[in-house]
């Protein structure tokens, strides 16, 4: 008995019971406790068509029984066999094959609880498809006479042998095998009536290829036992297990970065799409190296650079790249990015060219670290760098300082965002210093943290007359500052500056060969908070910061942000900075002195504002 019983109005029962080497080869037995049972009726088909027969018989809403039944052979298959009975299954029609194509395999019918039939076969309704795959329900309204909708269940070959019922609450459930010689599955389907007739899921409650048992490979059971154990664990133990995984993640940071000088086109400026300021620096010769970053303030970033010959008037294209993505392809599936972005570049008292880059999996793994590149010959028309040198986690967004014992001190940005990947390291966070004599070996100093209100810090110091280490810093309450006496070893806890105000962004603070201050901001009060990152302006103190003088209006457009500057050895001062970084992607060159910025304006000859280093507008319009 391959098929459900059907149950009457009477109560009695039903059964098809196949007897394929008889005559009436689907036969009928009635039962009313399940016990006894008595064979009231049959039906036979002819002997050429006939196969495992497997019938199923339903109740029609006139009160007909109507049979289903298996024909044919897989190399000449039949159209699915049927018959009916008037007189609640003791005589029925001569059994021939009906409307419905069919591969000689098991399908299943049941009346639903509308009243309405329920087909599921293998391929479309209205023609053969001569294998077992592609199963798929369809609904009858008028008997089984025409069929409606087409919901696939399972594609694949070797989905076979479906059975089924309806549940109370309409949810209809199918199982049926898979691949019995190989998987040996046994899978369902839940789905209801409206989702067969149109065709997909419209209940939002259909839920195909499940599966209840099978032939499981060792290495899937070991795959779901993990799954077992991950879902018994408490969100403290996931949190910690997610740890464990973006801790061993980020061990790709610590791979060697690589930095290109055979540029590919996709890094040219024509090619290039967004730009954020990193650091400009003059060599000894004078040429002028500007490095920024392409790609996205995100996990795409990467590091390009190119060169002025001239004074900062014009600029080659890119020179070099430093772009981790394309040796991080082997781990994309662990969605590990290696970012670059924070660079910028200096040329030391030793005259030699230094390129630091920040490297991450991710924006920010919890530590990233700082990686440093040397060019000795930065002015030939081949420059060589180096291998890359590990420095130390976080980033390092300005340049080095000297102070006037001829130490020269790092500033490292290393914020506590993903401090939970890495709580060793929370020592190490904060707005740290780092200090050498030469740039081999490097001694850490000391820090302070801005605890509460971080948002990239990019801090800079200046070295007062007195020795004392004056320091600014980016919150994300505005600007603070800090200060040491000790050359950097300990330092006050942050706090806003008595006259010095400005927005949420990059600045520039730097001590100048004639003694005085520079403080490039956004907006033209020294002590003003802007509404944008708009007026980027220029101030000069010669009383140690306690007055300001200017500003010197650089670009008074909005979206102008991200500023860097170095002084030429007559004393003119050289700036890039980035303008509508995601649109325009401009990095902009100014070159001004002491005197423009006292006057408002440019006055000295050679001065002159906002040469074009790269741009994706005039890129676009080339």
């Amino acid at each position: 008995m391959m098929g459900k019983p059907e149950t009457l109005p009477s109560g009695e029962r039903i059964c098809p019971v196949a007897n394929w080497r008889e005559e009436e080869s689907s036969s009928f037995y009635s039962t009313r406790d399940g016990f006894s049972f008595v064979r009231i009726g049959g039906t036979g088909y002819p002997r050429n068509l006939r196969c495992y027969d497997e019938h199923q018989v339903v109740r029609l809403a006139d009160g007909t029984l109507k049979t289903f039944a298996r024909l044919g052979s897989w190399k000449a298959p039949v159209n699915i066999g049927e018959a009916v009975s008037r007189d609640g299954g003791r005589t029925w029609t001569k059994g021939m094959p009906g409307r419905i194509p069919h591969t000689s395999s098991r399908f299943f019918v049941t009346r639903l609880n509308t009243g309405n039939l329920l087909l599921v076969k293998h391929g479309p309704i209205g023609s053969l498809l001569n294998d077992r795959r592609d199963l798929t329900a369809y609904v009858s309204h008028d008997g089984g006479e025409t069929w409606k909708g087409g919901l696939l269940l399972d594609a694949r070959k070797w989905a076979s042998y479906p059975d089924g019922q309806q549940l109370a609450d309409g949810r209809i459930l199918v199982v049926y095998d898979f691949d019995r010689t190989g998987a040996k599955e046994i899978c369902f389907a839940e789905f209801t009536e409206a989702d067969v007739l149109a065709g997909r899921d419209v209940s939002g409650k259909v839920r195909l290829r499940r599966r209840i048992s099978g032939i499981v490979p060792p290495q899937i059971k070991s795959i779901e036992s993990r799954a077992a154990a991950y879902a018994r664990m408490t969100p403290d133990e996931r949190r910690a297990m997610w740890n464990r995984t973006m801790r061993a993640a980020a061990e790709f940071e610590l791979m060697p970065p690589q930095l290109q000088t055979n540029v590919l086109e996709r890094y040219t400026h024509a090619k290039l799409d967004f730009a954020m300021n990193c650091g400009v620096a003059r060599t000894p010769k004078g040429r002028l190296w500007a490095v920024w970053v392409g790609g996205e303030d995100g996990p795409k970033s990467f590091v390009v650079g190119c060169w002025s010959d001239d004074g900062g008037r014009t600029w080659t294209d890119t020179r070099l790249v430093v772009d981790s993505h394309r040796a991080s392809s082997d781990w994309d599936l662990l969605h590990v990015n290696l970012c670059h972005q924070v660079a910028n570049v200096w040329c030391s008292p030793d005259g030699r060219l230094r390129f630091f880059v920040y490297q991450s999996a991710g924006i920010f793994s919890g530590r990233g670290g700082t990686w440093e590149f040397v060019c000795e010959n930065p002015d030939d028309a081949h420059p060589r760098w180096s291998e890359p040198r590990y420095m130390f986690p976080g980033g390092c967004h300005n340049k080095p300082i000297v102070l006037r014992d001829g130490t020269w001190i790092y500033f490292n940005d290393y914020e506590p965002y993903g401090r939970e990947n890495f709580p060793e390291l929370e020592p190490f966070m904060g707005c740290g210093i780092y200090a050498t004599r030469d740039g081999n070996i490097l001694e850490r100093r000391g820090f302070t943290r801005p605890e509460g209100t971080w948002h990239w810090a990019e801090h800079m110091a200046v070295e007062r007359s007195d020795g004392t280490l004056w320091m600014l810093l980016r919150t994300g309450k505005g600007l603070m500052e800090s200060f040491s006496k000790d050359k950097g070893f300990t330092w006050t806890t942050p706090a806003p500056p008595h006259a010095l105000r400005t927005c949420v962004a990059r600045f520039v603070f730097l001590r100048l060969a004639s003694g005085r201050l520079l403080f490039v901001k956004n907006g033209t009060a020294v002590d003003v908070v802007p509404e944008s990152r708009e007026k980027l302006s220029a101030f000069l103190s010669d009383d140690e910061g306690v007055t300001w003088q200017g500003p010197l209006v650089l670009d008074a457009r909005t979206e102008v942000a991200y500023p860097d500057a170095f002084q030429f050895p007559d004393g003119a001062i050289g700036l890039t900075y980035d303008r509508c970084r995601r649109t325009d992607a401009e990095i902009l060159f100014a070159r001004f002195t002491e005197d423009d910025v006292r006057a408002g304006e440019i006055r000295t000859p050679g001065s002159f504002l906002r040469s074009v280093v790269v741009s994706a507008r005039a890129a676009q319009k080339n």
